[in-house]
């Protein structure tokens, strides 16, 4: 009996384990640091929006963590002139609020 109460516990404590601070941190531009530094969590989920796609293979690269699912979503912006542009939304679990060290050459 002493057994099954502990198991059970065990079992129906596994929730307590979970972070319940887990976050979404929204940011307009590559560029924006303060938000990202500032507000931005580790290990949050963080959504780029309107990017450049060139800018969107070193967006994933300084900030997503890889062993996580990474978002892109392409879509078409109509711009004020009239014209479209292509642009890109990225969403992926932050690796840290601060960019990855670049790599020096030799």
């Amino acid at each position: 009996m002493k057994k099954l109460i502990l198991i059970t516990g065990i079992l129906l404590s596994t929730n307590l384990w979970a972070n319940p601070e887990e976050t979404q941190c929204k940011v307009e531009s590559y560029n924006d640091t303060s938000t990202i530094r500032g507000v931005c969590d580790k290990n949050g989920i963080i959504m780029f929006r309107n990017l450049d796609p060139d800018w969107a293979h070193w967006t994933i690269a300084d900030y997503c963590r890889f062993d996580r699912h990474i978002h892109l979503k392409e879509r078409i912006k109509k711009e004020n002139n009239g014209r479209e542009k292509l642009i890109v939304d990225v969403t992926c679990v932050l690796y840290d609020n601060v960019t990855r060290s670049q790599a020096k050459r030799k």
